[in-house]
């Protein structure tokens, strides 16, 4: 008979060894696919020091495996056809989206309703908002976003017009180009219409998408504050060998103390202040206000919202609500909007929480962080059907008004 010596060493001899009960029981991990456009890391490649310390602290909260990947797979994250495709082939339990795409991915069948959301009392109205879809919670709010300005003078965030925000640009007498920003981003002339369309239509909830009229009026509010980056014959928020596309440059430019304002959204931040800490400068005093379009200095936002995969039950449903709690801790958010992985002296994120309570006592020691929360108070959200189907028509109108 054989003692248990020899029972270890034949374990191969025989065919392979069989799974203990523990190893059986341990849960497929949860595979999450996060929004990538936010500030990384310096030096770090792909989010993995972000990605890496989520999946420590997940494990060790809950003692489920977690695969976290950062990034726009195959360009598909703002493209509801392709990014479901993706998710119906079973490669990520979780996915999170701008809401903006949020009915657009769901009419592909390839997320379902959360069966068992985190409890979303004392959340922003506008993030839970922008997670419902008749009646049914398919997104859970994470980050809130939107446009705003950024002066070193406090009068040009005083403006509630484009015209006035040009006159009191003009008025500081500088040499500098008055302000910079993107408007040639994907989806940049398409929000910031449809932002200017609200602001012109008190109490509506936003522009009917589906048809085929739009408001010269909202276009012209963005033509207007597009305008005022024109700078010694050249004209960068609009021109597409600039380098601004979808880019930190505008901000690194503000940042280096090279123009007088900015706009843009409030992770622009983040690469202001790194820009002035790389050559030396201490951190900017910037005044902070809405973007001004058309008169009524009102925000809208916008929210990366985590979905649920079509058929992601039981256990993998289990686990994936697990995670969204983990995500949405305002413990987990403190460390990402501070950037606390990262090396020290990176600035703060200055993505802002959809979770109230994720305004912890240091963020609101925060030089900004403040300023933001106040500001988006009364946030209404972005539409999250429509804008997907419309945002070329748009972005072509507004570019037909600028004359490109």
């Amino acid at each position: 008979m054989l003692g248990p010596l020899s029972l270890a060493l034949c374990g191969g001899c025989g065919g392979p060894p069989q799974p203990s009960a523990t190893a059986a029981a341990q849960p497929a991990p949860l595979r999450v696919l996060l929004y990538p456009y936010l500030p990384m890391c310096p030096g770090d490649a792909g989010f993995s020091s972000t990605a890496a310390r989520m999946s420590r602290e997940f494990t060790a909260q809950t003692g489920r495996p977690v695969e976290i990947t950062i990034e726009d797979v195959e360009g598909a994250i703002y493209d509801p056809t392709a990014l479901g495709e993706i998710i119906a082939e079973g490669r990520y339990d979780v996915v999170e989206v701008d809401s903006e795409t949020l009915g657009s991915l769901a009419e592909t069948g390839a997320i379902q309703p959360w069966p068992a959301p985190p409890s979303l009392a004392g959340w922003h109205p506008a993030a839970v908002a922008a997670g419902e879809l008749d009646g049914a919670r398919y997104g859970v709010p994470h980050y809130l976003c939107g446009y705003f300005v950024f002066a070193y003078e406090a009068a040009p965030t005083a403006a509630d017009t484009a015209a006035a925000l040009g006159e009191a640009l003009a008025a500081l007498g500088t040499p500098r180009p008055d302000i910079v920003g993107d408007g040639m981003g994907s989806w940049t002339l398409a929000s910031m219409y449809i932002d200017a369309w609200r602001e012109l239509h008190p109490g509506a909830s936003g522009p009917d998408l589906t048809d085929g009229a739009l408001d010269p009026a909202a276009a012209q509010a963005v033509v207007d504050l597009l305008r005022l980056c024109r700078h010694d014959g050249a004209w960068p928020c609009v021109d597409p060998n600039s380098g601004f596309d979808d880019s930190p440059r505008p901000a690194e430019i503000f940042g280096a103390g090279q123009a007088d304002a900015m706009w843009g959204y409030s992770e622009r931040l983040h690469h202001v202040i790194a820009a002035a800490r790389a050559q030396g400068l201490p951190d900017p005093e910037v005044h902070i206000a809405p973007a001004p379009l058309a008169g009524r200095r009102e925000m809208m936002t916008f929210t990366d919202v985590l979905t649920l995969r079509r058929g992601c039950e039981g256990d993998c449903a289990s686990g994936a609500g697990a995670f969204a709690a983990y995500l949405t801790d305002p413990a987990t958010l403190e460390w990402l909007l501070m950037a606390d992985e990262c090396p020290t002296g990176t600035p703060p994120r200055y993505l802002l929480p959809a979770r109230l309570s994720g305004y912890t006592p240091r963020l609101m020691a925060d030089p900004h962080y403040p300023r933001f929360r106040a500001l988006m108070s009364s946030a209404a959200p972005y539409p999250i059907r429509g804008v997907v189907e419309a945002r070329r028509r748009i972005e072509a109108f507004v570019k037909g008004m600028l004359g490109r």
